[in-house]
Parts: structure tokens; sequence; C-alpha cells
């Protein structure tokens, strides 16, 4: 069992969350430790209320899912594989996230206990990072020419994302979640400055 750690009210006051353009303080704050583990991230959380993340030792990363009281192991296992990592998860429980084999990382999505992978036909690089209750998976992937863009998968059909920006591509696009009406978010780079901006779709 994770160690769960509530909140006092003097760590609770003192946390900030940004909501809708305001700083509000933090009501009820938890913290989580994965057992055992040196680091622990969490990632996604579904509408049930089950979390994702990943928690590393020893210099390698094994994905989880907790629901309150039990937790769940995310590996992917494979010949090469070294470390697996969730990052989203849907109200059914299916899980996505990216599994490292030494050269480069895969996405994957978890149905039904099997995992699949997720990438695009001239990725060298992959990552899943959400699923919908419709089962549309967002991520982003590096091509063939290192330029990382999102992408959106549709039962295997791939739409890929890119932000444009005074008519160029811009270098990097990242997805990082969608939601079950179909809207994303992401990251990208700014042609201009080349600082990380967000947007929405």
């Amino acid at each position: 069992m994770g160690k769960i750690h509530s909140a006092t009210s003097l760590i609770a006051a003192s946390t900030l969350i940004l909501f809708m353009g305001q700083i509000v303080s933090a009501q009820n704050c938890t913290t989580f430790d994965y057992p055992g583990a040196a680091n622990t991230s969490l990632n996604g959380i579904s509408n049930a209320g089950k979390i994702v993340g990943q928690a590393e030792s020893l210099g390698k990363w094994k994905g989880f899912v907790y629901d309150g009281v039990t937790l769940t192991e995310v590996i992917v296992s494979c010949d090469k594989c070294q470390s697996t990592i969730a990052y989203g998860i849907n109200q059914w429980g299916d899980v996505v996230g990216s599994y490292f084999t030494g050269d480069r990382d895969w996405g994957f999505v978890m149905i039904n206990g099997g995992p699949v992978a997720i990438s695009p036909a001239d990725a060298v690089n992959s990552v899943a990072t959400g699923i919908n209750a419709q089962d549309q998976i967002v991520g982003r992937y590096t091509d063939g020419n290192l330029v990382v863009q999102g992408f959106l998968d549709v039962s295997g059909s791939f739409s890929l994302i890119d932000v444009p920006q005074g008519g160029r591509r811009v270098p990097s696009t990242s997805i990082t979640g969608l939601n079950d009406q179909g809207r994303i978010t992401g990251n990208y780079l700014d042609n201009h400055d080349r600082s990380t901006d967000s947007f929405s779709m």
C-alpha cells in the first residue's frame, strides 16, 4: 500500500491552485508515495477517481493504477522492455502511456489487460498521453526528421496535429489530453522566441 498523507491545514493553506485565472487555496490536499520508490508522479485521473502514474526505483520506471484502496502495476513486458509509464485513464479503466525498449519509446493502450502499441508509421518515438470514454487516444511522436507532432488515434486511424503559426509549421507540438467531448489540449514550441505555449481545440 502506498503512503497516503492527508495534508494538514497549514499545508493546505499554503498550497495554491490556478483556477479560471484566479489563485485559490486548496481545501483538501492528499500526497502519495509509491511504496519502495525513490520518485513518484501522478499523471492522470478518471471520472471514477482512478489515478495513474509512474514510480521509479534504481533508474527503472513502472506504471500503476490506484483506485483509493488497491495499487495495480501497469507494466508492458517484452524482450527489450525496460520501463513503463502510465499517463492517462478513462472511465472504463483503459490505460495509455509509453514503454522504453532501450532505443526508443512506444506509446501503448492497455484494454482488458493486454497492451497494444500506439505509434504512427513514420515514428521514431511515440507516447500516448490521454484516452477518453470513446477510446479516442492522443499523444505525441517524433518523426524521421526529428520533428515532434501531436496525434489523434481513432480506432487505429491517425490524424496528425500541428499548430500553424504564420503559415509555418511549428517545430514541436505535443498533445497532453482530451475529454469525452473530443476537446484537446496541448503545447507547442513558438517559431519566434522558442518559448513553450499552450493551445486547446
